[in-house]
């Protein structure tokens, strides 16, 4: 039972990782607006939530959270990158 409600909550993180590309795919400067600890922590967060998924050998919920870890992966990236260009 948890195995499906860890896919279902997957599903829908993805989703709304997909909209949340498509926005920033259209207007990077939204990124310019995050929190860069936020974003750090959200990173971190949903990395641990991979490796959890993995031990767990849910596998679909890795497939579909995988969207979600690189997307906050390149956003805290980007967020580096806007901070470093900053301090310049």
């Amino acid at each position: 039972m948890i195995d499906i409600i860890f896919l279902i909550a997957n599903i829908i993180c993805a989703i709304g990782t997909i909209l949340q590309i498509k926005d920033v795919v259209k207007n990077r400067s939204i990124l310019k607006g995050y929190s860069l600890i936020g974003s750090i922590l959200t990173f971190l967060a949903v990395t641990l939530f991979q490796i959890g998924f993995f031990l767990y050998q849910q596998i679909l919920s890795v497939v579909f959270g995988s969207i979600t870890a690189i997307y906050w992966f390149l956003v805290t990236l980007y967020v580096i990158l806007i901070k470093l260009r900053m301090m310049k």
